[in-house]
């Protein structure tokens, strides 16, 4: 088992009124049962502090493999803040494979905003699985933003899942949730796409 971890993984950064940004080409989570991991952890972006993810493209092409980008199961106190994560094109292509995409609890009041952007994205392998967004978390947006935007994203692997924008979300005093996609797809045997909020 083979692990990538760029720069937080279950730690804390004090981000208020600074940048921080991650850049890569192209990454692929390719070894079987392996995972990268990237910009996991707690982050404080309040009185306008920037955290950016940039990524060219990048897939889980190994069997059971796993690539996790942005917060998973963490925290975000996004006040005032920016917190933007652009993917370019990603496929979890291997058989039982896993994306998470910006999967933790994310506060965006005080007219924070939390962006997604998806060039291209897909669930080719079988059985394969790709989550945009909150899945099962809350996001406190009340006079906040929060947009998804996808081009083209494509469920195309036999019985595998795309979930998009999944979670608990507080859009009170003006907050506003955007998902944008330009096509979408469930072309795979058994394939699912669930877009917005689910069993909330």
């Amino acid at each position: 088992t083979f692990q990538m971890q760029l720069r937080l993984v279950r730690l804390y950064t004090d981000n208020r009124g600074g940048e921080h940004n991650i850049s890569g080409g192209h990454l692929d989570s390719s070894g079987k049962g392996s995972m990268i991991n990237i910009g996991q952890g707690d982050i404080d972006n309040r009185e306008g502090g920037q955290n950016n993810i940039y990524l060219q493209s990048g897939g889980a092409s190994g069997e059971g493999a796993v690539m996790n980008i942005g917060l998973l199961n963490l925290f975000t106190d996004n006040r005032g803040g920016e917190h933007n994560i652009s993917g370019g094109t990603l496929d979890s292509s291997g058989k039982g494979s896993v994306i998470n995409i910006a999967q933790g609890d994310i506060d965006n009041r005080e007219g924070g905003q939390n962006n997604i952007y998806l060039d291209n994205g897909g669930a080719s392998g079988e059985g394969a699985v790709m989550n945009i967004g909150l899945l099962n978390l809350k996001t406190d947006n009340r006079g906040g933003e929060h947009n998804i935007y996808g081009g083209s994203l494509d469920a195309s692997g036999r019985g595998s899942v795309i979930n998009i924008g999944q979670g608990e979300i507080d859009n009170r005093e003006g907050g506003q949730f955007n998902i944008q996609l330009e096509n979408g797809g469930v072309s795979g045997d058994g394939a699912v796409m669930n877009i917005g909020l689910l069993l909330i």
